[in-house]
């Protein structure tokens, strides 16, 4: 068994666990706390595995997934736009968008081929990816 004492102020709680649990099917862990120290105790499943190898892995895991955490923290209101928008792009009213391209061209009289064939296009792309694939 192989203990490990980390600061709990350079690591959050969060990455400490995702850490852990990339090892599960290799080590059994025992996590605890002691004052602003985490208390990681470590005991390889299969005994030919060296332990302080897994500790030296577990410690990259670590840094890793405490980047990946601030990463995520620092890029959320941009992550949380986009998602916004992709998801508000796929809201259209097919209909009256529809309606109102058609309305505009036969105010314009006289459709030629081009428009003719953006016509088809519209429809093609303001069909439901749901009901067309089905």
């Amino acid at each position: 068994m192989v203990s490990m004492v980390l600061d709990s102020t350079l690591y959050p709680k969060e990455a400490l666990i995702k850490a852990c649990y990339a090892f599960l099917d290799k080590c059994y862990f025992h996590l605890g706390i002691k004052e602003k120290q985490y208390v990681v105790e470590i005991s390889s499943k299969d005994t030919e595995i060296d332990e302080d190898i897994i500790k030296k892995e577990l410690e990259n895991e670590l840094l890793a997934q405490a980047v990946r955490i601030t990463v995520a923290n620092k890029t959320r209101n941009i992550r949380e736009l986009i998602l916004a928008r992709a998801m508000a792009s796929t809201i259209i009213d097919e209909e009256n968008q529809y309606s109102d391209k058609l309305s505009s061209q036969q105010n314009n009289k006289g459709a030629t081929a081009s428009s003719i064939e953006d016509d088809e296009e519209l429809r093609e792309i303001l069909q439901d990816w749901f009901k067309v694939n089905e």
